[in-house]
């Protein structure tokens, strides 16, 4: 697979994530529910109302609160999910998601920051879109 294209980044992820076996070694809430294979790094602390269907992984000194991890997603180190829905996904380091929305099949570069519209104003759109990419709104 020629991996410089975003399908196929995302097929080899869940490839790689299909092997996985559970390894739970942060802090996760009593309310919360993992199921099927997730890994989650050391120092990360899933809060209440979170669902992590696997096969997932989460990387280390990540908080997630009041969210869905879905399917085929990988989250890397120092990640902060705030509500919304993520599925099928690849997040790397130091993103910080803070939406009521679903995002999918996706790919979040380093230190990216995705926010709910209802956050700002004037309301809008704000994009900063790299060469060849494709977005839905």
């Amino acid at each position: 697979k020629d991996t410089g294209k975003p399908e196929d980044l995302l097929e080899g992820n869940s490839l790689i994530l299909h092997g996985i076996e559970t390894e739970l070694l942060g802090e996760i809430d009593p309310q919360a529910v993992v199921q099927g294979k997730v890994r989650i790094g050391e120092g990360t602390r899933i809060g209440p109302r979170v669902k992590i269907r696997g096969p997932v992984t989460i990387g280390k000194n990540c908080v997630l609160n009041n969210c869905y991890v879905g399917p085929y997603t990988s989250i890397g180190d120092v990640v902060t999910i705030e509500g919304g829905e993520i599925e099928h996904s690849i997040v790397m380091n130091g993103v910080t998601i803070n939406t009521t929305k679903r995002i999918v099949e996706s790919i979040l570069g380093e230190r990216c920051v995705v926010g709910g519209v209802s956050n700002s104003l004037p309301s809008g759109h704000k994009l900063i879109l790299g060469d060849q990419t494709a977005v839905e709104l």
